[in-house]
């Protein structure tokens, strides 16, 4: 990464796919990571279902795949932070269900618990890109609290690049005043 952020090309666009949370969690961080165990910290609801030994550990496991991929992406956002003009942008694909609200364990497509559909969208703005982007910060921070569906992202990506297509939705981007929030996959499913 420090190798792709060191190029002095005018204009770049990196890609992270990151491997994330997904099952096996123990797999998704390094031996050795600070990791979780026992049931401090564990949600009440999952341990009222009396949990096996090895569902606490996926629970726990789980726990540092998130803890680490949160390390990971500080590390990525303060290497950006060095840069004058940046962008960051992180979306996760899905999320996860550990038993804690159903009897449903990873994730799946179809009717699940929300924390699998409901995912963390983050950006990170230089001060040069905030200053670009003026007022529309705000319209963005306003945006923010309001239902999103990931796959209008590209809309909000053409507006921080400043780039125009006929394909684009101007209401689908969180830098629209006029932000509609459309119907959401999730919401269509029985809870």
């Amino acid at each position: 990464m420090r190798e792709a952020l060191s190029d002095k090309s005018a204009r770049r666009f990196i890609i992270v796919h990151l491997l994330g949370s997904h099952m096996n969690y123990e797999l998704r961080y390094p031996p050795g990571f600070t990791e979780f165990s026992g049931l401090q910290g564990v949600d009440p609801d999952f341990i009222s279902k009396n949990p096996s030994p090895s569902e606490i550990k996926a629970y726990n496991s789980y726990d540092t795949a998130v803890l680490y991929n949160d390390a990971f992406m500080s590390e990525l956002i303060r290497e950006a932070a060095q840069l004058n003009r940046v962008t960051l942008t992180y979306l996760s694909d899905h999320g996860e269900s550990l038993g804690e609200t159903s009897d449903i364990l990873g994730h799946i497509d179809g009717p699940a618990p929300r924390q699998v559909y409901e995912i963390p969208l983050l950006f990170f703005f230089s001060d040069a890109i905030k200053q670009e982007l003026g007022s529309r910060m705000l319209t963005l921070r306003r945006n923010l609290g309001r239902p999103f569906q990931s796959d209008s992202l590209i809309n909000t990506l053409l507006d921080i690049y400043g780039l125009e297509t006929p394909w684009k939705r101007e209401k689908a981007s969180l830098l629209s005043p006029s932000y509609e929030t459309g119907r959401r996959y999730c919401d269509t499913l029985g809870r």
